[in-house]
């Protein structure tokens, strides 16, 4: 293999498959959606959301790096599934997804 074979495929991006979730994880990201839904806060989560989209796998390594301190306020089972859900292509688009079908489903208010 030469070096412009090399260089073709240095720059791939895997084909974007679907987000593998436990039930468990479901219920979390629901949950939380419906508690920024029920504070008006859908709007600015979804715009943060879209704006750190890039770095999602960069904030889950950081929930990986970060789980020890984390453990004082949280399970650490719950924060690397967390992060292990981040660490997924699709994952943003999937919260901002629930997070405006939940609120289509709430209604104006």
């Amino acid at each position: 293999m030469n070096w412009r074979d090399r260089l073709r495929n240095a720059f791939a991006v895997p084909e974007r498959k679907e987000v593998e979730l436990t039930d468990e994880v479901r219920r979390r990201i629901d949950g939380v959606c419906e508690t920024l839904i029920q504070r008006n806060l859908a709007a600015p989560t979804i715009i943060l959301l879209e704006m750190s989209r890039p770095m999602n796998y960069v904030g889950a390594q950081a929930l990986h790096a970060l789980t020890p301190l984390l453990a004082a306020v949280a399970e650490p089972a719950r924060v690397t599934e967390l992060a292990s859900f981040f660490e997924q292509r699709g994952s943003v688009e999937y919260v901002i997804g629930r997070l405006e079908t939940l609120q289509k489903r709430k209604g104006p208010s």
